[in-house]
C-alpha cells in the first residue's frame, strides 16, 4: 500500500521513470524523458516543471525513487526506482 500522500500523479510518475529506466543502459531516467510520459513540458512550462520537481522530491522522501546528478532547479537530474518502489509497481499489477 503506498504512503498516503503518494497520489495516481505520483504512480504515473514512478511508472515513467520503470519505464525510460528499463531501456537505459545505465538504469536511469532523465526529467525530460520522464516528463513527457506523463505529458509535462519541464522546458517550456514553469508549473510543469515545478509538478515534476514536486512529485520527484515526493517520491524520492518516501524511498520510491533516488535522484542522481541534480543541478539547478532538477534540470539534469536523473532518476532510478528503488527496491521498494519496484515492490509498490509490482502490487499494483
Amino acid at each position: 500500500m503506498p504512503d498516503e500522500g503518494i497520489g495516481e500523479r505520483h504512480l504515473g510518475l514512478l511508472r515513467a521513470i520503470d519505464e525510460v529506466a528499463h531501456r537505459d543502459a545505465d538504469g536511469l531516467a532523465t526529467m525530460y524523458q520522464a516528463a513527457e510520459k506523463v505529458g509535462l513540458n519541464p522546458v517550456c512550462k514553469q508549473a510543469d516543471r515545478q509538478e515534476f520537481v514536486r512529485l520527484a522530491r515526493d517520491l524520492t522522501q518516501a524511498d520510491y525513487v533516488d535522484v542522481q546528478g541534480v543541478t539547478y532547479l532538477g534540470l539534469r537530474a536523473s532518476y532510478s526506482v528503488t527496491e521498494e518502489g519496484h515492490r509498490l509497481l509490482q502490487g499494483e499489477s
